[in-house]
């Protein structure tokens, strides 16, 4: 009898350190949760969404009108709207940019005294439809991936990132018609001031190591 009750206490002691624990680890991830909700109050996160439907947007690009809330046509001026936003900065890594609607964006920029510079991939160079010869042509600091052996193969923007207006666009589109018409991509962009930082970091780092066109 006694081992028994020995056995039990034993086991409901067990239990109630377990409970203890458990009880334990849920409000502190309540909290946790409370004090990401604080800190995230003005932190935002939007999406773009490239699928078959932006098939039959190839003509709203070219003649400039919309077809609807999820045209092609729109998504390039909401693109365009953010980079005409910038006050102070413009860092683009892309692997392909054909578009001259963006072009002309980061040539006013550089004329409005924005520090913009553009990254891409040697490829880019050659490629007949690129604007990074156009660029350069431009006065805008432009670098390239030195290896030929491998690709600059990034997709992201920053705007503004040293500064309370931050934001960072990144995913897998290329800024082309095709990537905006035809393939299936995705763009996320956000003002989440880590996700800033990281990028930055990463764009500063290849900026160091990359060659001048």
């Amino acid at each position: 009898m006694i081992f028994r009750l020995a056995v039990l206490g034993a086991s409901l002691v067990s239990f109630l350190l377990t409970y203890y624990k458990q009880k334990k680890h849920e409000e502190k991830m309540v909290e946790l949760q409370q004090q990401q909700h604080k800190v995230e109050d003005d932190v935002w996160y939007k999406f773009i969404f490239i699928t078959n439907e932006n098939s039959g947007c190839t003509e709203h690009l070219r003649q400039e009108e919309s077809c609807g809330d999820k045209c092609s046509h729109n998504y390039l001026q909401t693109i365009r709207q953010h980079v005409r936003s910038a006050k102070a900065s413009i860092s683009l890594c892309i692997y392909h940019v054909t578009l001259a609607t963006i072009l002309q964006e980061l040539t006013e920029a550089h004329s409005r005294q924005i520090v913009v510079r553009v990254i891409s991939d040697r490829e880019m160079d050659y490629h007949h439809a690129s604007i990074t010869k156009k660029l350069k042509e431009k006065g805008i600091a432009l670098k390239i991936q030195p290896d030929t052996q491998t690709f600059m193969h990034h997709k992201f923007l920053l705007i503004d990132e040293n500064t309370d207006d931050k934001e960072v666009w990144f995913g897998s589109l290329n800024l082309t018609a095709q990537a905006l018409t035809t393939n299936c991509e995705n763009m996320m962009y956000t003002n989440n001031a880590s996700m800033v930082s990281d990028f930055s970091k990463c764009f500063e780092m290849l900026w160091e190591s990359f060659s001048d066109l």
